[in-house]
């Protein structure tokens, strides 16, 4: 999927920094540091913050963010829990912590996070894909194929959009069913998209996937990222369930570069090879 609308994302910034507080130097230091990808001296820095101020709802916020990119879920959810006790209104804080929900397999919360957030700022609602396929894993097919719908009235060219679809489909009907209803995309430009699409579709193969992204390796990295999170994806739907953990894996070489997407691949790497880890609902074709 792409990434959230330009807008949307000023929308959280303004938001952001309007509801959780004025900038100071020291969350100026703070915000260079997330910047930077410096996550362990942004947390060092808003330690401070906090410490004079326990009701700094920023800090908080972006202490979260900070432990979410360090890959350390607890301490991410407890920031942003805070942050939401003490400014409730905050749709960022909703959205943020949704997809840390996510991020550990609480899909059923994820969907609860973002549909808070969708309430403050209702008019994002076609726009918010993630809901989707939040909805998808946690096992609300039919709820998933309305949200697919609704996001392809503003992003008509989107072939995720169109596959996320399917898979609530094929959950909910079958795999013919679900091609016979497939949202259909005329002009998807990022490699390999209309190959992915003709893949579910019926109509190519694996190996015209992978034959556009020969030769790509880490200089094309969205573009293999991509090709083998769908592949593994559709093999899993298919029922090959080693060839879908092989996808995934090569997936999750890229996988902190993807965001949510990346977390799929995460999630559906480790479940794969480890069936004990799977959340209660995880879609197990």
């Amino acid at each position: 999927m792409t990434s959230i609308p330009k807008f949307l994302g000023t929308l959280l910034l303004i938001l952001t920094a309007s509801v959780l507080g004025a900038d100071t130097g020291l969350m100026s230091q703070a915000e260079q540091s997330l910047n930077r990808r410096d996550y362990t001296n942004a947390i060092a820095v808003l330690n401070q913050l906090v410490n004079a101020d326990v009701k700094n709802s920023r800090a908080y916020f972006l202490r979260g963010k900070a432990y979410s990119a360090l890959n350390k879920p607890d301490q991410a959810l407890m920031n942003y829990n805070t942050a939401i006790k003490l400014t409730p209104k905050n749709p960022a804080l909703y959205q943020n912590r949704g997809l840390e929900m996510f991020k550990t397999g609480y899909f059923k919360k994820s969907v609860e996070d973002f549909d808070q957030f969708l309430r403050l700022v209702p008019a994002q609602k076609p726009y918010h894909w993630q809901r989707g396929i939040a909805l998808y894993y946690a096992g609300d097919f039919e709820e998933g194929k309305k949200q697919f719908e609704l996001h392809q009235t503003v992003n008509p060219n989107d072939v995720e959009n169109s596959i996320w679809h399917f898979l609530c489909a094929a959950r909910s009907g079958s795999l013919e069913q679900a091609r016979s209803k497939m949202i259909p995309i005329d002009n998807d430009s990022r490699v390999p998209m209309m190959a992915i699409y003709g893949l579910f579709k019926g109509m190519q193969s694996r190996e015209d996937v992978l034959r556009q992204i020969e030769g790509r390796k880490d200089s094309g990295s969205h573009a293999v990222f991509y090709a083998h999170l769908y592949l593994g994806l559709f093999e899993k739907l298919k029922g090959n369930i080693d060839q879908a953990r092989t996808h995934f894996r090569e997936a999750s070489r890229f996988s902190q570069e993807m965001e949510l997407m990346g977390d799929i691949a995460d999630i559906e790497f480790k479940v794969l090879s480890d069936p004990s880890a799977a959340p209660s609902k995880f879609p197990k074709k």
